[in-house]
């Protein structure tokens, strides 16, 4: 059972962490943020 849920953890970190890079990649390279983030800049 501890397994699974450290399981679960680390992929849902891993996606978050992903998703987090790509738009940090696309801002720097000159993109916009994606709409839900583009109201906090």
């Amino acid at each position: 059972m501890r397994r699974d849920q450290v399981t679960v953890l680390q992929l849902v970190t891993s996606g978050l962490l992903t998703a987090l890079l790509a738009i940090a990649i696309n801002v720097a390279t000159g993109g916009a943020l994606p709409a839900p983030f583009d109201t906090l800049a």
